[in-house]
């Protein structure tokens, strides 16, 4: 029993009051608050500022070498481009002189036959040695078959087209003719020395023209042309610049007579003054 008290006892000393134990609260928050209160220091920073780039020779170095790169690509795109053509050509000549084709006529056999084993030579060259080859060295095999395959393709052109340049040449020659053998009176304004240049250039381009004519007349299909349509054309507008302005001059318009002056009429004279104006002018019977 004694044992149970002092234990009591000793239970109630330990316990603190209602008070005390809201002091000792109010004290360890305290404390806690100040532990964790932080404090912020601001300081100046100095900020420099930098650009990273090229130094002058470094861009001038950089530049040259973008232009030495540009170059190279541009060879490269030339040079696959000279090879295409070539071979384009071989392609586009072989198959247009095969038998029955459009230029075969327009080449003799034998030549046909030498030229048509050079485009397959080509050809084979293309996918051998001629595979990596220069622009220079593409440029002078296409020229090299140019220089053959172009002939006939040119013979079928004129052919084609030199019928109208002669008609056309012909019908002005034909329209000047008449001109210089007409005496009709709307050209009787032309002065001789016109009339003489006229008929100058129409006697050389009638002989010339004739010339041609003869001369291509004995020509085979396989033969260049002995004049070409453009050839035609040109003497056509040379002989247009000489005689069309005489013979379109305009006939100058007649001379106008002067208009006979017509006389003046005479002045009429005015009445004889009976009086002042509105006096009474007596009978005959009353004056003395």
């Amino acid at each position: 029993d004694e044992a149970a008290e002092a234990a009591a006892e000793g239970g109630d000393e330990a316990k603190p009051s209602g008070d005390e134990a809201a002091a000792e609260g109010e004290a360890e928050g305290e404390a806690a608050g100040k532990k964790t209160k932080k404090k912020t220091k601001r300081i100046d920073l100095t900020v420099s500022e930098t650009t990273a780039g090229l130094t002058a020779p470094e861009l001038m170095v950089a530049r040259e070498l973008e232009v030495e790169l540009a170059f190279k690509d541009k060879l490269v795109r030339e040079t696959g481009e000279a090879r295409n053509a070539v071979e384009s050509y071989v392609y586009d000549l072989r198959s247009k002189l095969r038998d029955g084709e459009p230029l075969a006529e327009y080449m003799l056999p034998a030549d046909r036959d030498a030229f048509v084993s050079l485009l397959n030579d080509t050809e084979d060259w293309l996918y051998d040695d001629g595979e990596d080859a220069a622009k220079k060295v593409y440029d002078a095999k296409l020229a090299e078959l140019k220089a053959i395959g172009d002939k006939p393709a040119h013979r079928r052109e004129q052919e084609a087209k030199r019928p109208a340049a002669i008609a056309s040449l012909q019908a002005s020659l034909a329209t000047y003719g008449a001109f210089l053998a007409s005496t009709d009176d709307k050209w009787s304004h032309i002065e001789d020395a016109d009339r003489k240049k006229v008929q100058k250039i129409y006697d050389s381009t009638t002989q010339w023209l004739n010339e041609k004519l003869a001369a291509q007349n004995g020509l085979a299909k396989t033969d260049d042309p002995a004049v070409t349509a453009g050839a035609l054309t040109a003497k056509e507008k040379a002989l247009h610049k000489v005689a069309r302005s005489i013979v379109n001059k305009p006939k100058p318009k007649p001379k106008e007579e002067p208009k006979p002056k017509e006389e003046a009429k005479p002045k009429e004279e005015p009445a004889a003054d009976a009086g002042a104006a509105g006096a009474e002018v007596p009978p005959p019977g009353d004056l003395d």
